[in-house]
């Protein structure tokens, strides 16, 4: 690094030259003391991005890069992102700083990741909207598009539907699978992903919630060894049980809330 009194400091940016070795900038103590801040005096040297973890990955890194090849989180799969807590439909929500200057992201976890994304600074985060494997294509919503509800960039009445199912045939866990007419996996490889449990009804029967992103249009419920017929997906109705048949062929009926 060529010295240069007239700074008070480096920091490390995040980024690594095409050597490996981690860049980094300087800062004065006329900018916010010992904040870092980009060279000249920029608005900052990252950005938060928040990643809401729709597919229930155990963890989730980030990548990042620019056209030049510059890597800022570390050789891929990049750096863990920390988690922050739930959304309002039970997903959790993780956050990291991406440096200035990365123009690209790829999130991952669990044997899958993202396509490449170009980075949209302007938004609060990103989620998955469809696709599965590594071909996981993703959405934007912003912080005042409903809190931490994902939306779909632009706006929108919504990107999923909220889905219940009645566990009447007491499996110990549920899955749903979600795909459309051109084989599109909205919820990863069958079994699709696992719902989460929201209480029992008055039956005493365990209820499960799961998101269904739009543009998925039918799904299977699975678990105890047993899976539902393909369901044509109804968005107008609450969820769904149970009401014949067994082993690969249960058929299923469906409940509105009063």
């Amino acid at each position: 690094i060529p010295y240069d009194s007239s700074v008070t400091g480096y920091y490390l940016t995040g980024a690594q030259d095409g050597y490996g070795s981690f860049e980094v900038d300087s800062w004065t103590g006329d900018q916010g003391g010992n904040q870092p801040t980009t060279s000249g005096g920029g608005s900052g040297s990252s950005t938060t991005v928040l990643f809401t973890n729709n597919h229930n990955w155990s963890s989730v890194s980030c990548y990042a890069w620019d056209d030049n090849e510059t890597k800022y989180l570390g050789d891929f799969p990049g750096s863990a992102m920390t988690y922050v807590g739930n959304n309002d439909m039970g997903e959790g929500q993780y956050s990291i700083e991406v440096p200035d200057g990365a123009t690209y992201v790829i999130f991952s976890g669990n044997g899958e990741q993202t396509v490449n994304v170009t980075l949209d600074r302007s938004v609060t985060g990103y989620y998955i909207s469809g696709g599965s494997g590594n071909s996981c294509t993703v959405a934007t919503w912003n912080a005042g598009q409903g809190g931490d509800q994902p939306t779909t960039s632009g706006g929108g009445s919504g990107s999923s539907t909220t889905v219940l199912f009645s566990n009447n045939h007491y499996w110990s866990s549920v899955s749903c699978y979600a795909w459309d007419d051109n084989g599109t996996e909205y919820l990863g490889a069958f079994s699709g992903s696992a719902m989460t449990k929201v209480g029992t009804n008055d039956m005493g029967e365990d209820q499960y919630s799961i998101e269904v992103p739009a543009g998925a249009t039918y799904v299977i419920f699975s678990g105890g060894g047993e899976q539902t017929v393909n369901i044509t997906l109804d968005r107008s109705v609450t969820g769904y049980y149970i009401s014949g048949g067994s082993g690969n062929s249960c058929t299923v009926s469906t409940w509105t809330a009063t």
